[in-house]
């Protein structure tokens, strides 16, 4: 049974390397390859992009800073930057408590294995028999592993959104931004305590 819901885990965690196909554009990899349920999480790029002014075809002319900044499109473009931080943050804090927890459970059930097998103990349970705590442990590193992914999309999304912002106002914009997101927000490069709990399985 376990070995079963091992393989439905995997294939629930469905979240292809978004590096993978240097050609797809960026919206639809967040489409594409982010699962449903963190859809919700993920920096809104499709929208802000919307958000802003293209150069008419026929003009080489910057367009004005100022001008844009009076708009509605200039509000909500940062509005939604705003707002995909917040749910980046929420994405962080759920998951790594219920990391946590998990990481916990699986280290306690490791113990007390390793305690009868010392003792040389009575019998064990099912869950806690070798073999299936050993399929445990993989299936939370598989769930661990694309959270990390998901951390390293959701980098990359405030980092091409920002680089698409200064090419379209000729701005220098991107990396004050970056900065200051992996100053307040340094689980963004590198996973932060996702990572550490990799480590430890």
């Amino acid at each position: 049974q376990l070995q079963r819901n091992s393989i439905i885990l995997k294939n629930n965690y469905t979240f292809l390397d978004h590096k993978r196909n240097k050609t797809m554009k960026f919206g639809k990899t967040l489409e594409e390859r982010v699962q449903e349920e963190w859809q919700d999480y993920t920096v809104k790029y499709k929208s802000m992009k919307k958000c802003l002014p293209k150069k008419a075809e026929d003009s080489d002319d910057d367009i004005d800073l100022h001008q844009f900044e009076l708009t509605p499109s200039y509000k909500e473009f940062w509005s939604l930057y705003n707002h995909s931080v917040e749910a980046a943050e929420t994405f962080y804090e759920q998951k790594r408590n219920t990391v946590n927890e998990k990481l916990i459970d699986l280290t306690n059930k490791l113990d007390r294995l390793r305690m009868s097998s010392l003792a040389g103990g009575g019998k064990l349970s099912k869950v806690e028999s070798l073999t299936d705590l050993k399929l445990s442990f993989q299936n939370f590193q598989v769930e661990v592993d694309h959270i990390l992914q998901f951390i390293d999309i959701t980098h990359t999304g405030f980092r091409k959104i920002l680089k698409k912002y200064d090419k379209r106002l000729s701005t220098c914009t991107k990396e004050e931004k970056m900065d200051k997101l992996v100053e307040e927000y340094s689980y963004l490069l590198g996973g932060g305590l996702m990572a550490v709990a990799k480590d430890k399985i």
